[in-house]
């Protein structure tokens, strides 16, 4: 069984069994299980970061919570971050959910879709660069910043010539 320790020290134990996983899914629209798809993906790439991952826990550490004495906020503010503890403790208890003669298969699906994760970042960011590092686009860039700049003066004072 996989776990993680939160900032206090406390250990917090991370499985799943079909109640959970529906109840993620339900909630959440994520399907830990499905792995057609990087199940851990919206868990990653949440652009509410970290709240889709904050809620996973409490749903799957729920009874612990409760065991502990703890509030949502007491164990919200203790889980660590940056949240790599908890995201490889979902990992293994994703792997853990399928039968035991399919974990490596599992497991192996999971690092691929990681991979291409760190891969697709690579290439955007490389990307990205040359974009910025090409003068012609830059050049577009600030002609066209500068237009909106202007446009938004005018509409701040409509009676004065720009630049006066």
């Amino acid at each position: 069984m996989s776990s993680f320790k939160d900032k206090a020290g406390q250990e917090w134990s991370v499985s799943l069994d079909p109640v959970i996983a529906d109840e993620i899914k339900r909630d959440h629209g994520i399907s830990l299980t499905n792995l057609k798809v990087d199940p851990l993906l919206p868990v990653r790439n949440d652009e509410n970061y970290p709240s889709i991952l904050v809620a996973i826990m409490l749903t799957i550490c729920r009874k612990q919570i409760e065991q502990k004495g703890l509030t949502r906020e007491q164990f919200m503010e203790n889980l660590p971050f940056p949240p790599d503890q908890q995201l490889r403790a979902i990992e293994e208890a994703i792997v853990d959910f399928f039968p035991s003669g399919r974990h490596s298969h599992v497991q192996e699906v999971l690092t691929s879709y990681a991979e291409m994760g760190t891969k697709t970042d690579e290439l955007a960011t490389a990307k990205m660069r040359g974009v910025i590092q090409n003068p012609l686009v830059m050049k577009k860039i600030n002609e066209a910043a500068d237009r909106e700049i202007g446009i938004a003066i005018e509409k701040m004072n409509p009676d004065e010539p720009p630049g006066t």
